[in-house]
């Protein structure tokens, strides 16, 4: 079963700029596998809210989230496929310490590195959101080191 209707779990997409390319930033699970920072909505969340909460809790960094999902991915949790919604974060502040640092690990990747870590549709999306962020600074010449 597909559940599109209403998302109840959304995913940041933490993202630095250094040249020449976007990194992103992933954390592991509890069985050490490399993922995006996603986790369930709170009744008075917005979407967007809940991802940059999900990204401080578990990645520890805070920024500039978009309001609007950059895409989605689909994930199977107990026998039902959720489709999950990816809001990049533009990341301006990574803390030494924060809430789940005591058994997550984070990493920052490039999108060739991601795809090497992380499911087949997480990695499409993430490959496809850094090339066009790569685009768009080749276009205004923009980088941040």
């Amino acid at each position: 079963m597909l559940d599109k209707a209403s998302p109840r779990t959304c995913c940041a997409l933490p993202y630095r700029i250094r040249s020449p390319h976007v990194e992103v930033l992933l954390v592991t699970t509890s069985s050490g596998r490399w993922v995006l920072p996603k986790g369930r909505m709170l009744p008075s969340e917005a979407p967007f809210e809940a991802a940059a909460r999900e990204a401080w809790e578990e990645a520890g960094v805070r920024g500039n989230i978009d309001e609007l999902p950059y895409g989605g991915f689909d994930h199977i949790r107990n026998g039902t496929t959720e489709h999950i919604l990816v809001y990049p974060l533009a990341v301006v502040d990574e803390a030494a310490r924060w809430p789940e640092s005591s058994w997550r690990q984070r990493r920052w990747a490039t999108a060739a590195e991601v795809a090497k870590l992380v499911d087949s549709d997480l990695a499409g999306l993430v490959g496809d959101f850094a090339a066009e962020a790569d685009a768009m600074m080749g276009d205004s010449g923009v980088r941040q080191d």
